[in-house]
């Protein structure tokens, strides 16, 4: 019989765990191999580990045989034969076993996190469902979504990503008796009478009355949470918001969050809501190509889509409706004299003289001097070199710019031939992406495209939605 020696596992073993066995070496040599070790049965186990897969027991009689699989996924606390269900070998069962956890502590581990709690969720205005992106980023299980909207085709992009959205249709006809038990009532009630990009009509614009609907509804249902979205508006409209839901708001700009800059005010009761975390993105992280002027974007809003407001003169003259440039040339601002039909006429100086930026044609810049306004950068203007002959309508439609020259700004305009003509597919300056107004708003890529509907609808929603990550910010700190 082989003479068998105690060995003390705290001078053997090479693992930080400690586990309280009894250790023999079968070798007799008192420093016994891995594989010339056993165990009693009626101790704590050694360590398994995929180098030997599997460990010997120590029986009785004074022989030793291997562990089984079964009883090395006992060791893990594994359920009797999970290895065996795909009819791999022992040698690939032991093996695995090794590599994986112990069961019950990975368990033990778990029971402390905070699981997600379910909410059931009344959302007015949904639009294409921005509140169900925001609660699921925040960590919530949503239980019940009830959403009322009237744009089809948000409704549309909203049931392609959350099929189990519950649609009540039109805010008017909507009561508490529609929906059971409510924690969280949210909505973004429409802005155009309050936005001071607007007319400013405030309550007496139909559109902003909705937001007493929104006040009816959270009477009725009673929520534990409330949260509600706007513009920046006069401080006489504010006020009566504020008087008719109990809190001040909190402005937050979502330049924070993301690469775009978008003030707006949040009326909730969910404790604690700080200013997030700046996370430091920038225009320039969140295009496809291109690049761009400055660090964020001009706020996107549903109009981004319009003709008339995608062009350079808006965008550099009233700093408003994003473009990303694709090429800059070299330029100087200098004094012209110019006759009556454009042309130069430096030479009369009873002409007076009118400064003017001149753009070089051959891709360097100008020689630098102390003057800057002798040399900078500057983004090329388009250049028309005729009508198309096959195109009705007015002139500004049937224009086509020069492959040599720059193109107008696109638009997510179609039909009755308002999509800009060029001689070749070379542009210099675009407007922003459905992808790219989907990250400004920190709305997962391709999400508005699920649906099948428009680019129009697509700009048109994400102009009317919400940021994200602002809203998610806000949610986190509900505790239900």
């Amino acid at each position: 019989m082989t003479a068998f020696r105690y060995v003390d596992p705290e001078k053997t073993k090479k693992r930080t765990l400690k586990i309280n066995y009894m250790q023999y070496d079968i070798s007799g040599l008192g420093n016994g191999s891995q594989d010339q070790r056993a165990f009693y049965p009626e101790k704590k186990h050694g360590c398994l580990d995929t180098c030997y897969g599997k460990a010997k027991i120590l029986k009785p009689d004074g022989r030793v045989r291997h562990t089984t699989p079964t009883e090395c996924e006992r060791l893990q606390t594994v359920p009797d034969g999970y290895t065996a269900k795909a009819g791999t070998s022992n040698t690939q069962r032991y093996r695995m076993l090794g590599n994986g956890w112990t069961i019950d502590v990975i368990s033990h581990i778990l029971k402390n996190m905070k699981t997600p709690k379910k909410i059931r969720v009344l959302s007015l205005f949904d639009g294409m469902s921005c509140g169900q992106i925001a609660l699921n980023r925040a960590g919530f299980d949503v239980e019940s979504y009830s959403a009322s909207e009237i744009d089809k085709y948000a409704m549309a992009v909203a049931m392609a990503n959350y099929p189990n959205t519950i649609q009540l249709g039109d805010i008017t006809q909507v009561t508490g008796l529609d929906v059971d038990r409510i924690d969280l009532l949210m909505g973004g009630s429409p802005c155009q009478g309050f936005s001071f990009a607007g007319k400013q009509l405030n309550f007496e614009d139909p559109r902003s009355k909705l937001f007493f609907d929104f006040v009816k509804l959270l009477r009725e249902v009673e929520p534990k949470y409330f949260l509600l979205e706007n513009v920046k508006m006069k401080k006489e409209s504010q006020d009566v918001i504020s008087g008719y839901l109990g809190v001040e708001p909190i402005e937050i700009n979502s330049a924070l969050v993301s690469a775009q800059n978008r003030k707006r005010l949040y009326w909730t009761n969910i404790p604690d809501v700080t200013q997030p975390e700046d996370k430091g993105i920038f225009l320039k992280d969140i295009i496809e190509d291109g690049f761009v002027d400055r660090e964020k974007s001009y706020c996107i809003d549903a109009n981004y889509v319009n003709t008339g407001n995608g062009n350079p003169k808006q965008y550099f003259e009233k700093s408003r409706r994003q473009l990303v440039f694709t090429e800059v040339v070299g330029a100087r601002q200098v004094g012209r004299r110019l006759g009556k039909d454009g042309k130069r006429k430096d030479h009369d100086t009873s002409l007076k003289a009118i400064q003017r930026i001149e753009l070089r044609n051959d891709q360097k810049t100008n020689c630098l001097s102390t003057m800057q306004k002798d040399n900078f950068l500057a983004f090329a203007a388009p250049v028309q070199v005729g009508l198309a002959t096959d195109v009705k309508g007015h002139d500004i439609l049937k224009r086509v710019y020069s492959t040599e020259g720059k193109s107008p700004t696109l638009t997510a305009v179609s039909g009755g031939n308002q999509e800009k003509k060029i001689a070749v597919s070379q542009t210099h300056y675009r407007k922003l992406t459905p992808t790219e107004c989907e990250r400004l708003q920190t709305v997962p890529d391709g999400y508005t495209a699920k649906a099948g509907t428009s680019n129009t609808q697509h700009y048109r929603m994400l102009g009317n939605g919400w940021t994200i990550d602002v809203i998610s910010h806000i949610l986190k700190n509900m505790q239900l």
